[in-house]
């Protein structure tokens, strides 16, 4: 099977790579390698997006759990300030020599 394959100066940079790491000594092997492996490649790529993906959704999470609790420390100092922490029962209690 022939075909012409127009690369890029990013394609040749990645093929040069590719040879480097696996000893070939030729764009033309490492290309012939990546075309053996597509589908490995394809799937390693599909993993490392989908854990890309994971890793934003967890800050997505985690900076609205840290802004969450900006907010309620907010309302806990001023609710400390408006009423005190004398008719607080039970619970973790604020102490007001702290705030």
């Amino acid at each position: 099977m022939a075909f012409t394959f127009r690369a890029t100066d990013d394609h040749n940079k990645i093929l040069d790579e590719i040879s480097k790491k696996n000893g070939f000594n030729t764009r033309s092997k490492a290309l012939s390698w990546m075309i053996e492996n597509y589908s490995e490649l394809v799937s390693s790529r599909d993993q490392y997006l989908r854990k890309m993906h994971q890793t934003f959704s967890l800050l997505t999470e985690l900076r609205s759990a840290v802004k969450n609790k900006l907010i309620a420390d907010q309302i806990l100092e001023r609710l400390v300030e408006d009423y005190g922490t004398d008719n607080v029962r039970s619970g973790d209690c604020v102490d007001e020599k702290s705030m």
